[in-house]
């Protein structure tokens, strides 16, 4: 294979998806304008007034995460988040900085993993945050659902009763958390 133009054909790549995260978010308000209705760009942040945690999830996860953190905030009054990411290509390092900030703790859930490196949202979240000046919050990653295995209710709010418990410690021992595998205690 001529490898002449690889370096500059990747280049051009990754040029691209930095353009990606200006123009999904004037793609959406164009739909919106269009349609009545927006998908909310790259990510939404909800209930994370006063949160001193949050759960960052995508896809399938978000409703069961959203109905926890509901009942979590209305009827137990515990501060928790939630973030629904809405693209990893690109991945949105800058929005999510700004929601995390004062967090004590996030736990992200997601159902795929990148195997030796725990979930793929996870480490991008890692690579994100690992230059911030200032220290940011904990983090943790539960691996789930794989194979369309179902996640109840009471699943998730058992995960955010945890880290909600863990947002004061000084360091997480075990971030990477497989969740419901047989044979595992």
């Amino acid at each position: 294979m001529d490898d002449t133009y690889y370096t500059e054909y990747r280049y051009q790549q990754q040029a691209a998806m930095d353009k990606a995260l200006e123009v999904i978010p004037q793609v959406d308000d164009e739909f919106g304008q269009i349609f009545d209705r927006r998908y909310g760009g790259l990510l939404s942040a909800e209930m994370m007034d006063g949160a001193q945690v949050a759960i960052l999830t995508l896809g399938s996860l978000v409703s069961t995460a959203r109905s926890v953190v509901n009942y979590l905030r209305k009827e137990k009054g515990i501060p928790v988040g939630l973030i629904k990411l809405r693209s990893v290509r690109p991945f949105p390092d800058k929005l999510l900085k700004e929601c995390l900030s004062g967090l004590k703790a996030v736990t992200v859930l997601e159902r795929d993993v990148s195997i030796g490196a725990g979930g793929i949202i996870f480490t991008e979240l890692t690579r994100c945050l690992y230059n911030a000046r200032q220290p940011g919050p904990l983090l943790t990653n539960y691996i789930m659902g794989l194979g369309g295995r179902d996640l109840t209710f009471d699943e998730v709010l058992s995960i955010a009763k945890d880290i909600y418990e863990e947002r004061n410690n000084e360091t997480i021992t075990n971030p990477i958390r497989w969740w419901n595998v047989r044979g595992l205690s």
